[in-house]
């Protein structure tokens, strides 16, 4: 009685495997993705240093890896929206265009290039 019930264990611990391999491909990469990034951001304050002197190699890193190249995708977001806004802007004279410019272009540069790595974008 007691082998049978360790057969049944066994057959549904394979039922229980079998779901999981049919699982999409993308499920996968994303649930990996997900847990990469849990990871990541939980070391984040054990890898901090405290230190006077600037940012820490981690915020240089993260300015690096992520917010730089979200900063170039908004620049140009900004670029492509700066167009609409000057053609209904323009009514209101030079002063709109160029709260448009700073808004969509001056301040996306700046914090994009002019900005030392590690300090942009508030951090």
């Amino acid at each position: 009685m007691g082998s049978s019930m360790v057969g049944k264990g066994i057959f549904k611990m394979m039922q229980s495997n079998v779901m999981r391999e049919k699982k999409s491909p993308i499920a996968k990469r994303a649930a990996a993705l997900g847990l990469g990034l849990i990871l990541i951001f939980s070391a984040v304050p054990v890898l901090a240093e405290d230190s006077a002197e600037g940012p820490s190699t981690l915020d240089r890193t993260f300015d690096a890896i992520v917010l730089r190249p979200l900063g170039a995708v908004t620049l140009l977001m900004g670029a492509g929206l700066f167009v609409p806004a000057v053609l209904l802007g323009a009514p209101g004279g030079s002063e709109s265009i160029d709260n448009g410019y700073d808004v969509f272009i001056r301040t996306p540069w700046e914090n994009l290039v002019d900005a030392p790595l590690g300090l942009g974008y508030g951090l």
